[in-house]
């Protein structure tokens, strides 16, 4: 009996593949630290630091999602809201054009299947300046968010929009523009439902203001004297975290992937 409850275990942990935790715990009444944003208001007070040298290692092993049939063996642990930690199953799934890849090959995008909640869904960016910054969706819940705590990027938040102080509720605008619910005919409208099981994917042109580009090139900490190439990666980098969590969104609800 003993023998048989050990190959039952055995074939278990095969079956849950070897997760490796890059994270470690700790809390902020211990650590001196700056807190990168003022609008998250963190209930639990635990943040977490990151090894993202050996995630990245580790990561160069993943398989990417579009040429690979199988799971991936790639097995990895992230940090939940409830503070706990949850496995994925973890593939490369690119935002950038194969050609703009190439040029930067320290911006990637990856994504995680849950293996204990199979409706959990990680997706998560890494780049040389602009750190990690994950997102975690599953059925019936908020999305949660993973980003840096500490302006140096070691230490992370996971929060969702309860955690967030001062955001505006979303209000309709269409009276302001003179149109009101009883004029719009639904009842006429063809609706087609857009869950036919497809992928479609669309090539993507993505272009921002001077603005945006200062304000991340500040935010990563880029010398003014920076070259060009540096800017841009680190602009670019930024729009990799964005079109990452995008992404993430488009394929749940329409089956949109944009790259």
């Amino acid at each position: 009996m003993k023998s048989r409850l050990v190959v039952l275990v055995g074939l278990f942990i095969l079956n849950l593949g070897y997760a490796q935790n890059f994270w470690t715990t700790s809390y902020q009444k211990n650590q001196k630290l700056t807190n990168v944003s003022a609008k998250v208001n963190l209930q639990n007070q635990t943040i977490y630091r990151l090894d993202l040298k050996a995630l990245k290692n580790t990561l160069k092993k993943s398989p990417h999602r579009a040429k690979s049939s199988g799971n991936s063996d790639i097995v990895i642990t992230f940090p939940n809201r409830k503070g706990e930690f949850e496995t994925f199953r973890v593939s490369q799934t690119s935002v950038l054009h194969p050609d703009l890849a190439k040029r930067f090959p320290s911006i990637n995008s990856y994504i995680g299947v849950g293996m204990v909640d199979k409706s959990a869904v990680i997706r998560f960016s890494i780049s040389e300046t602009d750190g990690f910054h994950g997102m975690i969706m599953r059925a019936g819940d908020q999305s949660e968010h993973i980003d840096e705590y500490s302006k140096d990027r070691t230490s992370y938040m996971v929060y969702s929009k309860d955690d967030m102080t001062g955001e505006q509720e979303f209000n309709c605008e269409l009276r302001k523009l003179g149109i009101e619910k009883e004029t719009l005919d639904f009842d006429n409208l063809q609706q087609r439902n857009a869950n036919d099981g497809t992928l479609r994917r669309y090539r993507l042109a993505l272009a921002c203001t001077g603005e945006y580009a200062q304000f991340h090139i500040n935010d990563q900490d880029i010398s003014p004297g920076a070259t060009d190439a540096v800017k841009k990666a680190a602009v670019l980098a930024a729009m990799n975290t964005t079109m990452t969590r995008v992404n993430g969104i488009y394929e749940t609800d329409l089956g949109v992937q944009c790259k």
